[in-house]
């Protein structure tokens, strides 16, 4: 059985069309019109991109 909240599984941080931030299991396919904010990622990432957007702190960019 697939638990969608398991903590030790990758997420997606989506943005919904209102523009706010959602943690969404990788393994679900993304809702209509959402667009993806962070790819495959473990929780703690995810819940670090999102606090990072909602304090205007920049995000690290890819080397």
């Amino acid at each position: 059985m697939i638990v969608p909240f398991n903590l030790t599984g990758l997420y997606l941080v989506l943005v919904s069309p209102a523009g706010s931030y959602e943690i969404w299991p990788a393994f679900s396919d993304v809702p209509p019109d959402w667009k993806v904010s962070l790819g495959a990622s473990p929780r703690a990432a995810c819940v670090e991109h999102v606090t990072r957007l909602y304090s205007g702190e920049p995000l690290p960019t890819a080397a």
